[in-house]
């Protein structure tokens, strides 16, 4: 089955590949505020782990909060290619909890610049 055949990828670190693509390219990750599964605080712990030449950038940029219409959607943070997105009242399934939100951050990545994916959330 295909647990047993990608088993020995779970265990492996994807960190260094992240570090060198974040020399290179925006990344973007996400999550929402109740994912079990993926946790927030251990992704922002993953984040703060990463070595890089804009890891400064990162650690000194502001959270920043963003809003849809007249709702608090989430907060975001990034600088220097890394960016990460909390999405406010989402678990896992961030799309089916918050379509409108995700879909208000997935248009802002999919249309941005690569010095600014996040540039059409709109703050609050």
């Amino acid at each position: 089955n295909v647990y047993h055949f990608l088993r020995n990828d779970i265990v492996q670190s994807v960190k260094p590949w992240v570090e060198e693509l974040l020399e290179f390219y925006p990344i973007v990750f996400y999550n929402g505020q109740l994912d079990l599964a993926c946790a927030y605080p251990l992704t922002i712990n993953f984040l703060r782990s990463l070595d890089w030449s804009g890891k400064e950038q990162y650690l000194n940029s502001n959270r920043t909060k963003w809003c849809v219409k007249d709702d608090l959607a989430g907060y975001y943070k990034g600088g220097h290619n890394l960016y990460d997105v909390l999405i406010r009242d989402a678990g896992h399934a961030v799309t089916n909890d918050q379509p409108l939100w995700a879909l208000t951050l997935i248009s802002s990545v999919t249309s941005g610049t690569p010095d600014n994916p996040l540039h059409a959330l709109n703050t609050c």
